[in-house]
C-alpha cells in the first residue's frame, strides 16, 4: 500500500503508527477465523498473536509492513548460570554451576469427528 506521507522526521513516524495501528486491525479482520480455528482446537483455548511494524527509513521513500502471527501458547526457557569466578574452583569441576529448564511442550490437537 503506498500512501502519500510527509517525510519531515518525526512527522512520519505518527502516521505510520496510525497506519500500523489501521493495518493490524485489518489482519485481525482477515485472519480472524483462521486464529479461531486454532483456539478452539487447542487444549487450553488460548493463542498468542503477535503484531509487527517493520519501519524503513533508510530510502528516499519510507516504507511500513505490518505482520500478523499467531500460534498456540508455547514457552521454552533455558538458562545457564556459572560461578562469578570460575577460576577459583578446582580445574575440572563447575561448581554451584544450575541448569533452570522449563517447557510446555505442545499439546496434540482435539481429532473432530468427521
Amino acid at each position: 500500500m503506498t500512501k502519500a506521507k510527509s517525510n519531515n522526521g518525526l512527522g512520519v513516524i505518527d502516521e505510520m503508527k496510525a497506519s500500523f495501528l489501521e493495518q493490524a486491525a485489518d489482519l485481525w479482520d482477515a485472519h480472524k477465523g483462521k486464529f479461531l480455528k486454532v483456539v478452539a482446537g487447542s487444549e487450553e483455548q488460548q493463542i498468542n498473536l503477535t503484531f509487527t511494524a517493520a519501519i524503513d527509513l533508510s530510502e528516499s521513500a519510507p516504507t511500513l509492513k505490518t505482520v500478523i502471527r499467531f500460534s498456540e501458547t508455547f514457552t521454552d526457557k533455558r538458562e545457564e548460570i556459572w560461578p562469578s569466578d570460575p577460576e577459583a574452583e578446582e580445574p575440572g569441576q563447575l561448581v554451584d554451576a544450575t541448569i533452570i529448564r522449563e517447557s510446555t511442550p505442545k499439546k496434540p490437537r482435539k481429532k473432530k469427528d468427521a
